[in-house]
């Protein structure tokens, strides 16, 4: 059972619209903690936030959480996504790691390790596929890889590459780089975005300067994080590390 979630999103409005549907759903009923953090925006900011909480969490002795959770909003990739629409990232791909050559060409080289072959993506743990998969079935949500960097892709050319050539949902800021520090710290993460913006509807384009978020955004992720945490307290009713 899930008894600690540490529950991470970019923004205060996310925080908020998490805070609302923890306050009117019976996780008490599992005696679960959900700690909800504001990380900021950005890979460096969500990096720092979760890398301070986690040594914070091993100083003081509370230990590490359950489980790791991102929501929040995020820009289609895939043109067939449309606003409101949620994605579950099964892998992260860190797409400001590219070489961009003389002919403008660019290529992704992934997460660079010291001696060995680079990463090409951060996957999901196993253990979650399963209530993953059918939280997404029964919600109509769509599983795939989502982007993260402090680069807005705010353009559709690039946007095209990266769905075509890596099979990209969606893209964040904050994903990728709290998929590997979980995962430097051995704990389950999961990233739960909800579409508000695409390149391929103009209407719904955003500013990238003054980044004016939907009152809703996060909502939609919020609940289906909700779920999947349900359907794996359902079927291990006991402690969570026994398994994962």
């Amino acid at each position: 059972m899930i008894t600690r979630i540490l529950w991470l999103c970019a923004m205060q409005r996310e925080c908020d619209n998490v805070k609302q549907i923890i306050e009117s759903t019976p996780f008490n009923a599992f005696n679960t903690r959900v700690d909800i953090v504001q990380t900021g925006i950005g890979t460096m900011k969500a990096g720092y936030t979760l890398t301070q909480k986690l040594l914070l969490n091993s100083i003081t002795g509370v230990g590490a959480p359950d489980i790791i959770i991102n929501t929040g909003c995020a820009g289609a990739h895939d043109p067939n996504l449309n606003i409101g629409d949620v994605v579950i990232g099964t892998s992260h791909i860190m797409s400001a790691n590219v070489v961009i050559d003389d002919a403008k060409n660019m290529y992704y080289y992934g997460l660079r390790n010291d001696g060995t072959s680079n990463l090409e993506s951060i996957n999901i743990s196993t253990t979650l596929t399963p209530h993953v998969e059918e939280i997404a079935k029964k919600y109509n949500v769509h599983l795939g890889p989502i982007a993260s960097s402090d680069i807005w892709y705010d353009n559709t050319e690039y946007v095209n590459y990266w769905h075509s050539t890596h099979g990209t949902l969606c893209e964040d800021m904050e994903a990728a780089t709290l998929s590997y520090i979980a995962r430097l710290y051995n704990v389950p993460f999961i990233a739960i975005k909800d579409i508000s913006n695409s390149v391929h509807m103009q209407k719904n384009k955003f500013d990238p300067y003054d980044h004016i978020v939907p009152n809703s955004a996060g909502t939609n992720s919020a609940k289906i994080a909700y779920e999947i945490i349900l359907d794996i307290n359902r079927v291990y009713p006991f402690a969570i590390h026994d398994f994962l």
